[in-house]
């Protein structure tokens, strides 16, 4: 669902990947970059799925992605998830410090 509606929405899905160089074409002095996937152990970390999905539930249903039931039932599965002792996860960050060159 995330990659069409940022597809629907003429949105790049894969800007991530290429930050340094977009702040590189923008006039900024990198500082530093880096990608790190931190584990997600705690129910109040693995959250953070259901967090986004919440952020992009309105696009999705204005869309037409999405019906609001299957969102919901989604939205309950990942909360589930977070429950539990047994799992842990991983999110892709990515994050650049960078300078405003003057």
């Amino acid at each position: 669902w995330a990659k069409l509606c940022f597809s629907k929405s003429n949105r790049d899905f894969q800007i991530a990947h290429r930050l340094e160089q977009e702040f590189s074409s923008c006039g900024f002095e990198i500082k530093h970059c880096s990608l790190f996937q931190p584990l997600l152990r705690t129910h109040k970390e693995k959250l953070i799925y259901s967090m986004a999905l919440d952020d992009l539930t309105p696009r999705l249903l204005e869309l037409g992605i999405a019906k609001r039931e299957e969102i919901e039932q989604l939205h309950d599965e990942l909360k589930d998830l977070a429950k539990t002792n047994s799992t842990m996860c991983w999110i892709r960050m990515h994050r650049i410090i960078a300078k405003r060159n003057e």
